[in-house]
């Protein structure tokens, strides 16, 4: 009966250190929104939902996440709902956006077909295999390259906006 006591007391402590941590971990997620409150956080949330490319069909734009970027830039990511995703980053003192960047989240394989790129496309972290159908080059598979075996490098996380073709 001791051990049962003793056991059912470590499950409820391992089950209240369970939810602390998750509760931690959703505050933590969620803590960006609070930024939402601040001057600065709302002019750059503004400005990069209205510099959000368009959809179609249209749909509404929306912010994923907001961080500082360093003491002079925010950083907004706005996706919508066909998931189109955008990086977006704001000076604080003037408000302006100072640039934009498509966020492309896929681990790929990617397949690109011939007619849109006739040469082999490359970049430093992309690798690109020929595709054939009855003899004939159809396209292209994109994936990303290996990572080396002497650790992490650049391109250990899927990085597809050095395509080039």
């Amino acid at each position: 009966m001791n051990r049962l006591i003793s056991l059912l007391t470590s499950t409820a402590t391992v089950c209240g250190l369970l939810a602390s941590m998750t509760a931690q971990a959703k505050e933590s997620a969620d803590s960006w929104v609070n930024l939402l409150s601040d001057p600065a956080y709302a002019e750059a949330t503004k400005q990069c939902l209205a510099v959000h490319p368009k959809s179609s069909p249209p749909t509404p734009p929306m912010v994923e996440n907001a961080w500082a970027v360093n003491r002079d830039a925010i950083g907004v990511l706005t996706v919508d709902l066909q998931g189109l995703r955008q990086s977006c980053y704001v000076d604080k003192r003037s408000g302006r956006v100072e640039r934009t960047e498509r966020v492309l989240e896929s681990d790929g394989p990617l397949f690109i077909s011939i007619q849109d790129a006739p040469t082999k496309p490359s970049g430093a972290c992309i690798v690109a295999d020929r595709v054939m159908s009855e003899r004939k080059l159809v396209g292209w598979l994109l994936r990303q390259r290996p990572a080396p075996s002497k650790g992490p490098d650049a391109c250990s996380t899927p990085i597809w906006s050095d395509l080039r073709n």
